[in-house]
């Protein structure tokens, strides 16, 4: 992956006045297990769908940008795929860069958003061992750890003793890289108290978070809070992108990964990991019209007719989706044609 050229940066003194006019920037890594709601959560806080979603795993294959220009600040979102194994890599036919991918991530990273679910009840009372490894190799880069899906859970308590498990009863006061890190233990004086085991084997948590932001992107609450903390940790640099970009991936991109997205919620079980999608045409008149044709490439007559329906029907179903889903991306008018084809047999 392209390592963003501003990732390392030497500390500002506190005391240099900075006009509103200053360019800032703040790099800002988004990891977390498939299907959390890290390309949902960057959509809600740039106001605009660029990053594909859909309620199958492994909707983000490959590293995308998105950014959000507030006043002198530009926050670049590093959407990252879901971390996996070469298991799930195999299984799902993942690009080779699955993995890689996140070293990039984290060397151009100014801040780590680890977002977690917090209504898997399988799942939310730790963090992931792959997560945890990659917050362990990468020590230097300040983290913070993000409860999505707060509106699915009603007791308080629950998240009170989540919070105290997934920072193991600390957090860390170091926002930058540069700074010295200082840990804390967090008061929970109005609760009694839960044993944090500190073992190395049961670790459940990641000790050196900075924050915890607590938010629901259905109901939109907690959004504002985390923009304007990841605003205050902007330095003085350049904008990478032109402040009217809400995403580093071209038009053509953005459309076809949003048909896969798609294509991931109308079809079972793994048959549109096997699918490939590809835009043949792309045009925009002078009056702001997009006109897209995205051919879909099946393995099989079988699938092919899967995925048409009865009278095409589906297929017109999933071409409706993706022309909103696309409206709420580009704001813009959007013609969109999906037309099916069967590979040539090898």
């Amino acid at each position: 992956g392209k390592i963003c050229p501003h990732a390392h940066f030497k500390p500002f003194e506190s005391n240099v006045q900075l006009d509103d006019s200053t360019e800032k920037v703040v790099n800002v890594a988004i990891i977390g297990l498939p299907n959390a709601g890290k390309s949902t959560l960057i959509n809600n806080l740039i106001d605009r769908k660029v990053c594909a979603t859909s309620s199958k795993v492994h909707t983000t294959r490959k590293v995308a940008k998105g950014i959000c220009t507030e006043g002198s600040t530009q926050i670049v979102f590093l959407d990252t795929p879901g971390l996996v194994t070469k298991e799930e890599k195999n299984r799902y036919n993942l690009e080779d860069s699955f993995i890689s991918s996140f070293k990039s991530c984290m060397i151009a990273a100014d801040v780590v958003c680890v977002i977690h679910d917090a209504s898997n009840h399988w799942t939310r009372d730790k963090l992931h061992f792959k997560v945890r490894k990659l917050l362990e190799r990468f020590p230097e880069v300040p983290s913070l750890l993000v409860l999505n899906k707060i509106d699915l859970l009603k007791s308080k308590r629950v998240l009170l003793d989540l919070v105290r498990n997934l920072t193991e009863g600390k957090l860390s006061n170091r926002h930058h890289k540069d700074e010295d890190q200082e840990d804390f233990k967090l008061d929970y004086s109005e609760d009694k108290p839960l044993e944090v085991s500190l073992d190395k084997e049961q670790k459940k948590g990641w000790p050196r978070f900075t924050n915890v932001f607590m938010v629901s992107c259905l109901e939109q609450t907690g959004l504002e809070d985390l923009k304007e903390y990841l605003v205050a940790l902007s330095r003085p640099r350049p904008w990478p992108y032109s402040p009217l970009q809400s995403s580093d991936l071209s038009n053509e991109q953005i459309i076809e990964h949003a048909v896969r997205a798609k294509l991931l919620d109308f079809m079972p079980q793994e048959i549109p990991y096997n699918l490939k999608t590809q835009i043949e045409l792309y045009e925009e008149n002078n009056e702001g019209v997009i006109t897209a044709s995205v051919i879909v490439t099946c393995p099989s007559d079988r699938v092919k007719k899967l995925l048409e329906g009865c009278s095409s029907g589906k297929l017109r179903q999933i071409t409706n989706h993706v022309t909103a889903d696309l409206q709420q991306a580009f704001y813009q008018p959007i013609n969109l044609i999906i037309t099916t084809t069967v590979s040539p047999v090898k």
